[in-house]
């Protein structure tokens, strides 16, 4: 064989090497490229997932500051009355709380009151009419009970304890109710709202139909 043939075989042979490396590694990326790959988390499995989670928490907290009373739906975890007196001059609030355990507490902030100790009742009309509040009707009494405490036939649901005032005309008692709600039984805010009404003397908590506690001096509606 001349060297000008010896040497066409040569390259012919290295250039026969070359493609099939080529071609094997071209097999290999291939083979790797359709390697199964994990499936991709549904969305809508996670959408519904979430929505979930968040529906519980909600729940949970219930709690909606856009919203009067800070509550959403029938459910209200407090509402604000703004009192005002005889002379329809603001003298202050009472803050009205749902207790986990049932019932309300009422939190008076008031001042310009007379010194001593006064009867504090829900009333049924959501009206404060000054100077007497009679507007505000009858004590709150969805059961149809009598009047008092300490009365066989008792209570109202409206009924309460008496609270102090200082010498200074101001309060910052705390009174509770275990027989209303913010939404439910005995709800305070169902047909419109109630009144929450200070009387000038304290409820001797069995007479009825009001404690024999005198004229009505201050007043508040209670709604949401």
């Amino acid at each position: 064989m001349t060297a000008n043939i010896r040497d066409r075989v040569l390259v012919f042979a290295v250039l026969v090497t070359v493609a099939l490396v080529l071609s094997a590694q071209g097999k290999a990326q291939a083979q790797g490229g359709t390697s199964a790959k994990p499936a991709a988390p549904s969305k809508e499995g996670n959408d519904k997932s979430s929505s979930q989670k968040t529906d519980a928490n909600y729940e949970e907290n219930d709690i909606d500051v856009n919203k009067p009373g800070g509550a959403r739906g029938p459910k209200i975890p407090w509402v604000i009355v703004q009192m005002v007196n005889a002379k329809g001059a603001n003298i202050g609030r009472a803050t009205i709380t749902a207790l986990n355990t049932g019932g309300v507490e009422v939190k008076l902030d008031l001042s310009d009151l007379p010194p001593g100790e006064h009867a504090l009742h829900f009333h049924q009309v959501p009206k404060c009419d000054p100077p007497d509040f009679k507007s505000a009707g009858a004590h709150f009494n969805p059961e149809k009970k009598q009047h008092g405490l300490e009365n066989p036939k008792g209570p109202h649901a409206g009924d309460m304890e008496n609270f102090s005032v200082g010498p200074d005309g101001i309060t910052t008692a705390t009174v509770n109710d275990p027989n209303v709600s913010l939404g439910g039984k005995n709800s305070l805010l169902a047909h419109g709202g109630t009144a929450l009404v200070i009387h000038a003397k304290p409820d001797d908590m069995k007479t009825d139909p009001a404690g024999n506690s005198g004229d009505r001096i201050a007043c508040g509606i209670v709604s949401h």
